[in-house]
């Protein structure tokens, strides 16, 4: 496989950051991807030259539409977010929590629908989580949990980032983790990438291929184990419903 261009990898980092925190400066861009601010401003302009970025009067950068249009065409043509928003509405009924549907690939997660719960602490999420380890959220190891097993394998064989003291790092852990998701039909997630943050999600494998997941998100002092266990299983049979829809 051919080594990648570092400037052309700099600038995709530069887009990722600028979407995550805009409108920024230089210097912030800079300082939150630990390269020059002479680096992060040629990136910057280079990036406006080609439509993708935009300096307002303050010297603050921002994405353009470009970006927007591009991202849509990411999200399957059958109208995905469309097509689970009725399902997401009963689940986030159900469970009175936020519940949210992702496109994946590799470690990047792109949310396509959100719907809110009623309480007013909720889990705050971006629209595009990326960088983080497939097994730190109950997302990742719902994805995990379709893999084969010797990508698997080779995932466990690799180190284990840890995200903050509660991230699973043990291979064997991890491992009886997965198949645990593989036999109930969905995974969990307890403060392992955020404090105070669960979840559980299911994976769904999309017509053209692509995988989603279908996530209920919650602040962990709300949820005993036994919510937890109700909410996979009317979790697991929404992410089934929308499968459904999805293949008529």
């Amino acid at each position: 496989m051919p080594r990648p261009t570092n400037s052309v990898v700099i600038a995709l980092r530069v887009l990722e950051q600028v979407s995550q925190d805009q409108p920024v400066g230089v210097s912030d861009v800079a300082k939150a991807l630990d390269v020059p601010k002479s680096t992060a401003y040629r990136m910057l302009t280079t990036l406006a030259s080609a439509g993708w970025t935009r300096q307002d009067t303050s010297g603050a950068w921002s994405l353009t539409l470009k970006a927007g249009v591009v991202g849509s065409r990411v999200a399957p043509a059958a109208g995905l977010a469309d097509l689970a928003r009725p399902v997401m509405t009963e689940l986030s009924a159900a469970t009175e929590e936020s519940v949210r549907l992702w496109l994946v690939e590799k470690d990047t997660f792109l949310l396509v629908a959100d719907v809110e719960g009623p309480h007013p602490v909720r889990a705050v999420v971006p629209e595009i989580a990326a960088d983080i380890p497939l097994h730190a959220t109950a997302v990742g190891k719902a994805i995990l949990a379709t893999w084969p097993d010797a990508d698997l394998d080779a995932y466990l064989a690799a180190p284990l980032r840890q995200v903050n003291a509660r991230t699973v790092t043990d291979p064997a852990e991890l491992r009886r983790q997965v198949v645990e998701a593989r036999v109930l039909g969905y995974a969990r997630v307890w403060k392992e990438a955020h404090d105070h943050v669960g979840g559980v999600a299911a994976a769904i494998v999309l017509p053209d291929g692509r995988t989603a997941a279908l996530a209920v998100t919650f602040p962990t002092h709300r949820l005993s184990e036994e919510l937890v266990a109700r909410f996979g299983a009317l979790l697991t049979a929404a992410a089934a419903r929308i499968g459904t829809h999805l293949r008529t």
